[in-house]
């Protein structure tokens, strides 16, 4: 609970409520827990569909290196086509 409390304060700069009551206040911590926690589910979700995408690139990139490699006469024949005219 020490971690989460920081990084509310310091990162979001939460420093006291805004609201009177402990009901009142207790409502707030809530809403501020909840946005924390949708904040951290959107960054997990981002960082997994660049993931995603760097080994898709990765594996792309290797399967041209591959083609390449085996079919030297195919990379010079996509290099110099040109269009009809």
């Amino acid at each position: 609970m020490g971690p989460v409390n920081g990084q509310i304060k310091e990162a979001r700069g939460q420093r006291c409520f805004l609201t009177r009551g402990l009901e009142k206040v207790n409502g707030e911590w809530h809403l501020i827990a909840a946005t924390h926690n949708l904040h951290k589910l959107f960054r997990y979700k981002r960082t997994q569909q660049q993931a995603l995408a760097r080994a898709a690139r990765a594996a792309l990139l290797s399967a041209v290196r591959l083609r390449s490699e085996c079919w030297p006469e195919a990379q010079l024949a996509t290099n110099s086509w040109r269009p009809p005219r």
